[in-house]
């Protein structure tokens, strides 16, 4: 699951200067909560932030009020994981060894390696503790993911009202003439994030591109997308109209079958596409209630799981306890 929206978590306040890093700050239903895990959160938060930052073309500079707040907010994001992971041990969901080490091979591929250089490549850097502390991070969000979609996912509905009403306000359905859409068939190279490791990879795949290197071996080195990559980077149609990135659409539609972009940056990451041709297709009524379903899934979901986090984060203060 993406990243949802996290609700304001009513717990108290976390001092966090000069600690023992081993000393337990909390319990999370008899579960210890050390200082060493709230600073290393504190370090990903800050890590994220300073990549946004850059990505603006800023440097994070936090005040003492911002410094306090991701504190806080690191704290409060490991109760609410202490809390899911509890919640999904009381109804029995776990993750399997097929489920965690299929997760660690989509990871690999989407770096373009095998898992035995991933994992030198953590040890390399965390020690045989830096490898052991990923694979036990990975299977708890596997877990809180199967949580999730058990407790949340599964349970948004859409009405079939819903969709005849989303697709009518977009002139489409049972009642309208199936559209043609115009668009392309493509390749894409895909590298995530902004900031300058990106756009030195990215930067370095186009040059092999300038040099007339076939694109579909430059994607497969270098794309980060697991799903296109290992096919030379080929995606699905990419549609002249709002489903696509604007970033994306303004880029291509003028280039001609067999042309290249340079590189596009969008909220995701950037991306080099190469245009294979361009085409139309038609989206049938089943095609139509599909992608509707999903947008308004797509829509109901932060708050549908905003509000069980809030419910779960209450009902679970009496497991929580302040050290």
């Amino acid at each position: 699951m993406k990243k949802l929206l996290m609700v304001a978590l009513a717990v108290p306040t976390l001092a966090m200067a000069q600690v023992n890093l081993d000393k337990v700050v909390a319990t999370v239903a008899g579960e210890p909560v050390t200082a060493q895990e709230v600073q290393e959160q504190i370090s990903i938060n800050v890590a994220v932030a300073a990549q946004e930052a850059e990505a603006n073309g800023k440097k994070l500079n936090l005040t003492e009020a911002q410094k306090n707040d991701v504190k806080q907010s690191a704290f409060n994001e490991i109760i609410s994981n202490r809390l899911m992971l509890n919640k999904a041990k009381n109804l029995n969901i776990g993750v399997s060894d097929n489920d965690a080490t299929q997760a660690l091979n989509n990871i690999a591929q989407s770096q373009n390696i095998s898992v035995e250089q991933f994992k030198q490549n953590v040890i390399k850097q965390g020690g045989e503790k830096g490898w052991a502390a990923l694979n036990r991070d990975l299977r708890m969000d596997l877990i809180k993911n199967a949580l999730i979609k058990h407790e949340v996912e599964d349970k948004v509905k859409v009405s079939s009202d819903e969709v005849d009403a989303f697709l009518a306000e977009r002139k489409l359905g049972k009642n309208n003439p199936i559209p043609k859409t115009k668009g392309v068939l493509a390749s894409d190279i895909f590298v995530a994030g902004t900031d300058k490791k990106a756009k030195d990879k990215i930067t370095a795949a186009k040059a092999r591109l300038d040099a007339n290197e076939a694109f579909d071996a430059v994607a497969r080195s270098t794309s980060e997308n697991p799903e296109t990559a290992q096919n030379g980077g080929k995606v699905p149609f990419i549609a002249f109209d709002n489903s696509a990135d604007p970033a994306i659409t303004k880029a291509i539609e003028g280039l001609a079958d067999g042309a290249t972009s340079s590189i596009i940056t969008t909220k995701n990451g950037l991306h080099i596409i190469k245009v294979e041709k361009k085409t139309e297709i038609e989206f049938g009524l089943d095609e139509q209630v599909k992608n509707a379903k999903a947008a308004l899934m797509e829509q109901k979901m932060p708050e549908a799981y905003n509000t069980w986090l809030k419910n779960l984060m209450e009902s679970g203060q009496s497991l929580v306890v302040i050290k």
